[in-house]
This record gives C-alpha cells, sequence and structure tokens, in this order.
C-alpha cells in the first residue's frame, strides 16, 4: 500500500506535469526498476521452499542477491552488502567503505541508531 501511495504522489503529478513520451517513459521505467528491485530484495529475505522455481534458479545463477548473501547485511556491523538486486557490487563498494557507518545501540526503544563515522 505505501508504494502504492508514493507512486501516485510522485509519478502522477509528473506524467500531468509533462506531455513529452521520452519523460513518461523515463518516469516508468525508472519506477519500474524501483518496484522490481524492492521485489528482489525481498524474496532474499524470503526461505527458498517458498519462492518460485524460477527465482530460486535466478539466485543460485547469481543474478539475483540469494537469501544467504543478503543476510550479511543484517548481521554486525551493519556496513556492508547493500546491493540489494544481485550483490554483484556488493565486494567493490564494501572495498571502498561506502557504507561506513556503524550503529549504536543508545536509544531506549531497542532500535538501532546510525552514527556516521568520520574517516
Amino acid at each position: 500500500m505505501s508504494l502504492l501511495l508514493a507512486v501516485t504522489f510522485t509519478v502522477l503529478p509528473m506524467v500531468f506535469a509533462s506531455n513529452d513520451p521520452i519523460f513518461h517513459a523515463f518516469v516508468a521505467v525508472c519506477w519500474g526498476c524501483i518496484m522490481f528491485s524492492l521485489q528482489f530484495h525481498a524474496w532474499a529475505h524470503i526461505t527458498k521452499s517458498k519462492l518460485p522455481p524460477l527465482v530460486n534458479a535466478l539466485q543460485d545463477m547469481g543474478l539475483l542477491v540469494s537469501r544467504s548473501k543478503h543476510a550479511n547485511h543484517h548481521r554486525p556491523p551493519y556496513n556492508n552488502n547493500y546491493c540489494m538486486v544481485s550483490g554483484v557490487w556488493n565486494e567493490f563498494l564494501d572495498k571502498q567503505q561506502l557504507f561506513c557507518f556503524r550503529f549504536d545501540r543508545r536509544r531506549n526503544d531497542g532500535e538501532y541508531n546510525p552514527i556516521i563515522d568520520v574517516l
């Protein structure tokens, strides 16, 4: 539902603001990629037995990020494996320390509190 609201309140104004078909195609492709990447990420959180065979095959080939590879993103120090579609860029980006932050547990509600590290 929240994705539907996000699309409604961001895409529709852009569509009404322009009559350019190239701009409409760009917006459609952009939002399509966003929605598919969110679905691919969701599949990385589902057990293999509950996934369609095609998704399992794509994960096994490395075209989509697998549950086991994505699980590293949810383990301390929580600053690696952020590529949520295929994970192809994870090793490179992790070496570059692109996601150079840590989590501090000082919040009282049990949630992690991101704090940016100064390198």
